[in-house]
């Protein structure tokens, strides 16, 4: 046997012991994989034969949170099995606009907060045109710019109710043009030639858009 030829035959031995004693990284690692199912991440590794690493949390204005940037060893490089994989994982970017909430569920409105990396509180208001139960607007509002460590206000609606507006010493025609604008109807009682003495709610109060307004009239005119 040549030197050549025992040069080609050791090659042969090593290339097939490393392939029995060693494995490839699989690719699927590098896949989107949100952080909340982190134990996720580490089965995928320990099932390929190998172990979690260290993990560390960067901003990224391109992935989004909880989202893998890049691991080492890289997807396809050859290793030693239980030999460790180290991630890193993106906490988002470091100036994040708020998104439109308005009319979503509380579901969903917890979902984008949470995987855009933002802190939230609840707030129960009434609304003028969103049901209840739904997200009615934000604080910061949408589009608005912020930082992670901000706390964004989740106004959530109590029902719709709108604010009544102010009629008492108006005449018929002119209260009613006021009210129709406002999306509120009314019922009526007195002399619908004289001026509105009394309304009921109060102008400034809130109501709901279904329940009339009660108007009252006197005619001013008349002798006491």
């Amino acid at each position: 046997m040549t030197n050549e030829d025992l040069s080609s035959a050791i090659k042969s031995i090593i290339e097939k012991e490393l392939k029995s004693f060693s494995k490839l990284i699989p690719k699927d690692i590098l896949s989107n994989v949100e952080k909340n199912i982190a134990p996720q991440i580490e089965n995928i590794i320990e099932q390929s034969g190998f172990i979690l690493g260290q993990t560390l949390e960067v901003n990224d204005d391109l992935v989004p949170r909880g989202f893998i940037i890049s691991q080492n060893p890289v997807a396809g490089t050859k290793m030693s099995p239980g030999s460790s994989v180290d991630l890193v994982i993106s906490n988002g970017p470091s100036l994040i606009e708020i998104s439109d909430l308005s009319r979503k569920s509380l579901v969903d409105a917890i979902q984008i907060l949470e995987t855009l990396g933002l802190e939230y509180e609840f707030v129960e208001e009434y609304s003028e045109d969103v049901s209840v139960g739904l997200v009615s607007h934000t604080l910061p509002a949408a589009g608005e710019i912020v930082t992670p460590d901000q706390t964004i206000s989740v106004i959530v609606s109590l029902g719709i109710k709108v604010e009544v507006p102010e009629v008492e010493g108006l005449g018929y025609q002119e209260a009613l043009d006021i009210l129709e604008e406002a999306g509120l109807v009314a019922t009526i009682s007195g002399d619908t030639n004289g001026k509105i003495v009394k309304q009921i709610p109060r102008g400034g109060e809130l109501a709901d858009p279904e329940t009339p307004i009660e108007l009252t009239f006197e005619d001013w005119n008349l002798p006491f």
